[in-house]
């Protein structure tokens, strides 16, 4: 039993800290460049444009309502010494560095009960409680006096104006013992304001960060130091879950010249399929460029001519795949497919990229 609830308390931490990376993605949205969970310096890296770093701390309290306080500070105090070490010792340029975690009082300075459902929030070092900005401070001095700062020749003074600038505090509700609607709540309505403010699919929260979660999961678990996510990887997400609406088979399968029947059933392999192929945006750019091409050099074609197009190129785009136990027929109509999504959905695509600046021609 006890290694059971060792085992689940991993994986709710490994959870939460996937959930802290997306809010510090969403936060750092205009700004970033990559992201890593499990990163190689801190739970979470973060590299900005400017080539300056976040570097994040992730804690979650398995009671964040009734966690005995010392536990909370013992749990701060381990994460501070990480980030002051990145913060004043890191070869890398730091933007900033943050505590999260799921706890109103994170570092233990109240013994009242708080609320577990409220929106995620940030705080910096000046907007902390008095209690709390001494607590930090208390904290600072005892790595001053271990001479921690002396390699750096930082005064107390000097350390603690840097410290200020530089230090905040993520707070996201997480409750592991509660259900996945409820634990995600919080984490889904501000992935949902991200959404709606970029002009995104803002009805796809829950999807969209069920996604990243796997994503970023599936990052953390790759050690390799070169292996980090970027705007393109996690707006891909959105990509895919925006063409993997849907057909209208009857309509397609007929000015696609495809069996309807055969359409209807190898459509359920389409996102497995798109997502394989579709892992370069890159390929998109191609196609784009391919039917414009088409088009040039066929200056009578109808006024359907992405058909016209699918239907003359597909086998050109033979090579890009390599599916297993299907047919010729069914290989055919799954190609189509996805040209088709491609290509009608091409200025979403576009948006959707280019709401992270990134290229996509």
């Amino acid at each position: 039993m006890v290694d059971n609830q060792r085992a689940h308390r991993t994986k709710a931490g490994f959870t939460f800290q996937d959930l802290a990376a997306i809010i510090l993605f969403i936060d750092n949205f205009d700004e970033l460049k990559s992201i890593k969970a499990e990163g190689n310096h801190e739970d979470i890296d973060i590299e900005l444009l400017d080539g300056s770093w976040i570097y994040a701390q992730a804690k979650m309290i398995s009671d964040p309502i009734n966690s005995n306080k010392n536990y909370r500070k013992r749990k701060m105090s381990e994460s501070f010494t990480s980030l002051c070490n990145n913060l004043f010792n890191s070869k890398n340029p730091v933007s900033s560095i943050v505590y999260i975690s799921n706890c109103k009082d994170p570092l233990g300075e109240e013994d009242t009960a708080t609320k577990s459902f409220y929106p995620v929030y940030s705080l910096t070092f000046d907007q902390l409680a008095k209690v709390t900005q001494n607590r930090v401070e208390k904290m600072l001095d005892k790595k001053i006096e271990n001479d921690y700062l002396k390699k750096k020749n930082k005064s107390k003074e000097e350390a603690l104006e840097i410290l200020k600038k530089d230090f905040g505090v993520q707070i996201i509700p997480f409750d592991p013992r509660h259900s996945y609607e409820d634990k995600f709540h919080s984490v889904q309505s501000y992935v949902g304001n991200f959404l709606i403010n970029r002009n995104l699919m803002q009805n796809a929260s829950l999807n969209i960060m069920r996604n990243w979660h796997d994503l970023f999961r599936e990052n953390s678990e790759n050690y390799s130091k070169d292996k980090v996510l970027t705007k393109k990887d996690l707006l891909w997400v959105i990509v895919v879950i925006e063409c993997n609406q849907p057909f209208n088979t009857d309509t397609i399968a007929f000015k696609l010249n495809v069996d309807v029947a055969i359409m209807d059933e190898i459509s359920i392999r389409f996102k497995e399929v798109f997502d394989y192929i579709s892992e370069r945006l890159e390929f998109c750019a191609t196609i784009w460029s391919d039917e414009e091409e088409y088009v040039e050099n066929h200056p009578n074609v109808s006024t359907s001519y992405i058909y016209d197009f699918i239907n003359n190129s597909w086998r050109n785009y033979l090579d890009f795949w390599d599916i297993d136990d299907i047919t010729g027929e069914e290989q055919e109509v799954l190609i189509k497919m996805v040209l088709y999504r491609i290509l009608t959905k091409k200025s979403t695509i576009k948006h959707i990229m280019e709401t992270g600046n990134v290229n996509v021609d």
